[in-house]
């Protein structure tokens, strides 16, 4: 596995990446909607607790654009 040090381009807080199937981020379901949001906003992966953040309100996010 390839595991590679991001910072968040939402919070700069420091993660890991496993850029596969294994990483922490495929546990997380997040709505094609959703997606289509944070890929427009950034250019990078976002922090698990950014992306759990983004999910747990996704209603408010998306509703306000």
């Amino acid at each position: 596995m390839f595991e590679k040090i991001k910072i968040c381009p939402n919070c700069g807080k420091k993660f890991s990446c496993l850029h596969s199937c294994d990483c922490w981020c495929t546990k997380i379901s997040i709505s094609k909607e959703l997606s289509e949001y944070l890929r427009s906003r950034f250019t990078d992966c976002i922090c698990e607790d950014c992306l759990k953040y983004f999910e747990q309100n996704e209603k408010n996010i998306l509703s306000d654009r």
